[in-house]
């Protein structure tokens, strides 16, 4: 079994990983529209205690008169805050206070790493949760006094919140859904307990767009394959449209002092353990990783601004550049709460955003298809949705494993990707591509190690898009990837700016050696200070590489040959549409994309596959072009197929 290196592997036996609930900390937006709480919705009583928590009735139902409470958990921010403005507009309907509070019980929130199937925070993103509650907690108060400071508290949660519940006489407590299994499992259980006791308990949308369980793909129309984008992204335009986001509160209703009610101070609550050395010294990891950044909503708002005005126009052209050099960053800050996805919605469409590009609108769909992809396959952190693929070969290499997340592979652009992420926390789309093939086709190990990898190393750790990625990179999601990243390419780094960063010790070779410094002549090593195997790794051998990539290849068509149930006649993979998941084909096999080179043409497979509306089709045919109907399309793909074989499923990897 594989052993991925923890970040607390150098000093003493790994402290154990101590996670969150999420929350996000944030400086006041500027009031973006007329104030309305039209938008958002609160759960209700029903049947049982999920479907109580899950129901919602439209926001316009007033919350009980009396004191507020407002539960933070990755919704840490002033702008477009529903939950915020429907409790401040409660307690002020009635002369009454609001109180904030976040609460700490990772238990609760997910299981660990290595068994799990639904993986609370770790690493990085607590690193974050930290930061960004200390400049939460002081926002706050600097603009709303004392009395508005957070309540932090330990869990577990349905005893601390009735706790402070009591001592505030609160009528009503307000939160943001979320969406991850656990959390989601464990908001419906205190949801519940808490109405059934007494407690007014009112849900709020405020993550995403659109809700999971909302979007029905219809596929009696093709539009794409199912779980694609324009299939989901049409199931979306046929939902109300998501409503304008919400001023920042210029006000709220809270204490003129503090009060104590039991409450911790925020390093009390030990949301991130940093390992010591032997003789007790702490290793701090994560300062140095957040000198990269301003964990704060006012700089989300501004990474926003200043990409709409400036780098919005250059996306298109420039997204693929491996140094980030027009792309937004604001990934984080979406993940945390820190930035509204409808507010950001609105600004860039008052941008132009559909016009000026069309990949970046659809950023936020994406981000929504991942929720979605996870609400109908709660299990995908772990368990292929081609369910088939559970039984695919793959090397147990733990050496390779190693090198790879510490940026010792001697492929200096995969290398300069892992150490930009293990020292920053975030690295480019293009780049995450470049990491992931090399991981999952080219050393053959096994896409979950990469999963986790990045969900312990990211400042954005998003258990649904990153679940989607490594999936869809090692072949068992929806929309496998039709492209093979080469390792050696230049075309993301052409001047070698990006690896002169990460990766010095090839920085004084000639440009065109850069990404291949095996090829340089040892008088250009020699005058580079360069000793292959000494002061920077020996490569894998390409050819071995391409030998492993041929092998995959090979265990692929054997779990497809292996299970012919799973497979129609065009040589398309099968799944099980999830119930509630389309209009008409909940419980039926449907086909999902396949790879042109896994399709096996001439096998006389048992199950005919569903239609799709109109039969046979031609295909999308940009790139290698994306087949349909029955098979006879030419790939799947939206790109230009040059140096890869281009397919729009790239854009999985979401960090904007």
């Amino acid at each position: 079994m594989l052993k991925p290196l923890h970040r607390s592997f150098a000093i003493v036996p790994a402290a154990k990983s101590v996670v969150f609930c999420f929350a996000r900390l944030q400086t006041f937006a500027p009031a973006i529209g007329k104030s309305s709480f039209g938008g958002f919705h609160r759960c209700m009583m029903s049947a049982s205690p999920a479907k109580k928590a899950r129901a919602s009735m439209d926001g316009k139902d007033a919350a009980a008169a009396g004191n507020q409470l407002v539960w933070l958990r990755q919704d840490l921010r002033l702008h477009d805050h529903p939950a915020l403005c429907a409790a401040a507009a409660a307690a002020k309907s009635s002369n009454s206070n609001l109180r904030l509070v976040f609460i700490f019980s990772p238990e609760e929130d997910g299981d660990d790493l290595k068994q799990g199937t639904s993986w609370r925070p770790v690493g990085a993103s607590l690193a974050w949760l930290q930061a960004s509650l200390t400049s939460l907690d002081l926002d706050l108060q600097r603009k709303f006094g004392p009395g508005a400071a957070i309540i932090f508290r330990k869990g577990p949660y349905l005893e601390s919140l009735q706790d402070l519940a009591a001592q505030c006489d609160a009528k009503c407590l307000h939160y943001s859904r979320r969406y991850e299994p656990a959390m989601r499992s464990t908001d419906e259980r205190v949801h519940a307990a808490l109405e059934e006791s007494g407690l007014q308990v009112v849900g709020h949308q405020g993550h995403l767009l659109h809700e999971p369980e909302g979007a029905k793909i219809d596929m009696n129309h093709w539009k794409g394959h199912f779980g694609t984008l324009m299939p989901f992204l049409i199931a979306c335009e046929r939902l109300e449209k998501p409503a304008r986001p919400l001023p920042a509160p210029t006000s709220l209703p809270v204490p003129a002092e503090a009060i104590d009610q039991g409450g911790l101070n925020l390093e009390e609550l030990e949301i991130l353990k940093l390992p010591r050395r032997i003789d007790g010294s702490v290793v701090d990891w994560a300062g140095p990783m957040l000198e990269s950044w301003d964990c704060s909503e006012s700089a989300a708002l501004d990474l926003l601004e200043n990409f709409v005005t400036t780098g919005l126009q250059n996306y298109e052209s420039q997204r693929g550049k491996a140094d980030a050099r027009s792309v937004s960053k604001v990934s984080p800050y979406l993940r945390w709460g820190q930035l509204s996805p409808r507010y950001m919605h609105q600004r860039v469409a008052q941008a132009g955003g559909k016009q000026v590009s069309k990949t970046f609108w659809r950023r936020l769909t994406w981000r929504d298809l991942s929720y979605w992809q996870l609400h109908h396959w709660p299990t995908m952190v772990r368990d292929p949705i081609r369910s088939h693929y559970a039984d695919q070969k793959w090397r147990e290499d733990e050496q390779a494993l190693r090198a790879w997340q510490k940026g010792q592979t001697g492929f200096p652009l995969v290398d300069a990707g892992m150490r930009q992420l293990y020292q920053t926390g975030w690295m480019q789309q293009n780049v995450r591509m470049v990491v992931a093939a090399f991981l999952t086709e080219y050393l053959s190990i096994h896409w979950i190690h990469g999963c986790r990898w990045f969900h312990d190393t990211l400042v954005d750790a998003d258990l649904a898009i990153n679940s989607m990625m490594w999936q869809n990179a090692g072949k068992a999601g929806l929309d496998q990837w039709n492209f093979t990243v080469l390792p050696t390419s230049s075309s993301q780094d052409s001047g070698g700016q990006y690896v002169s960063q990460w990766v010095p010790e090839v920085r004084q070779l000639p440009k065109k050696y850069m990404h291949k410094p095996w090829e340089a002549p040892a008088e250009d090593l020699q005058a580079a200070g360069i000793t292959l195997g000494q002061t920077y790794p020996h490569r894998i051998e390409i050819e071995k590489l391409e030998v492993l990539r041929h092998q995959n290849e090979e265990w692929i068509r054997g779990v497809r040959q292996a299970h012919p149930e799973w497979s129609d006649r065009g040589g398309y993979d099968l799944i099980l549409v999830p119930q509630g998941s389309t209009v008409s084909h909940d419980g039926q096999k449907m086909r999902v994309f396949t790879k042109p080179i896994f399709r096996d043409w001439n096998s006389d497979h048992p199950v005919k596959p569903i239609s799709t509306g109109r039969g046979g089709g031609r295909g999308r045919r940009r790139g290698r072009g994306r087949g349909r109907g029955r098979g006879q399309g030419r790939g799947h793909s939206s790109g230009s197929g040059r140096g890869r074989s281009g397919s729009h499923s790239h854009q999985t990897t979401l960090p904007f």
